[in-house]
């Protein structure tokens, strides 16, 4: 009887923590895309700006090739029509994931993380000149580091290493789909599944830690009657 009744205790206090879990982390979504919902717009706008410049990068590199609706400028700046809202619906589901996965409110959130940004996109750039010297096993090896590095020094909350997992995965799982039955663009010299070059996740998780920052600058700094809001 008392065996059973410290099982019973225990699951009645797991269910109660999974329970509470479950509210805490329906009230953070309520939060952040209805009650406090300023942060969304400037974080669309700044992924639609630094996403661009980014990927310029990979076409000035010769890292991939559009199909259709491509903007160019000279011979220093191309790009497509569509990578502006992509990269800007990225930036909001990293952020979104961020906010609503963190514990507690942080508290390094009081001015915008330009370093971390331009960590970010040295990394991106350092991705199109690699690919041109060495193979995409080599360059896995070299981009994985310091994209774990980019975390370490930049935001090592858990929240920010699942929101990069996830983005990881996700981001050349959607890139497939862009490549194989959108016919929009692509890669030169793919080696995964012949589609995408197997270094590409290493660059979506070093971007992680700069999105998840900037989304935290923007959700505090623009919300300043939120329950949430850090003490000055």
């Amino acid at each position: 009887r008392r065996r059973n009744f410290q099982v019973g205790r225990s699951l009645h206090t797991v269910a109660n923590s999974i329970s509470c879990m479950k509210f805490h982390q329906a009230k953070r979504i309520r939060q952040v895309f209805i009650e406090k919902n300023e942060w969304l717009l400037p974080q669309l706008t700044s992924g639609a700006i630094i996403g661009p410049l980014c990927d310029n990068f990979h076409s000035q590199y010769e890292v991939l090739q559009y199909e259709r609706f491509q903007i160019t400028v000279g011979d220093f700046f191309e790009t497509a029509i569509w990578v502006p809202p992509l990269f800007a619906l990225a930036a909001i589901i990293i952020g979104s994931l961020a906010l609503v996965l963190d514990d507690e409110t942080p508290n390094d959130v009081q001015r915008l993380p330009l370093f971390a940004i331009f960590a970010f996109i040295a990394h991106y750039w350092l991705s199109g000149i690699l690919s041109q010297e060495i193979n995409a096993f080599e360059e896995s090896s070299i981009l994985w580091p310091l994209a774990f590095l980019l975390y370490y020094f930049f935001d090592r909350r858990p929240s920010t290493f699942i929101a990069g997992i996830v983005t990881a995965v996700s981001g050349p799982l959607i890139e497939l789909g862009l490549t194989h039955f959108g016919g929009l663009y692509h890669y030169i010299t793919p080696d995964f599944l012949s589609l995408v070059p197997s270094w590409i996740p290493a660059v979506y998780f070093a971007g992680t830690p700069a999105v998840a920052q900037l989304a935290r600058y923007y959700y505090y700094s623009l919300s300043p009657s939120s329950p949430l809001m850090i003490k000055k």
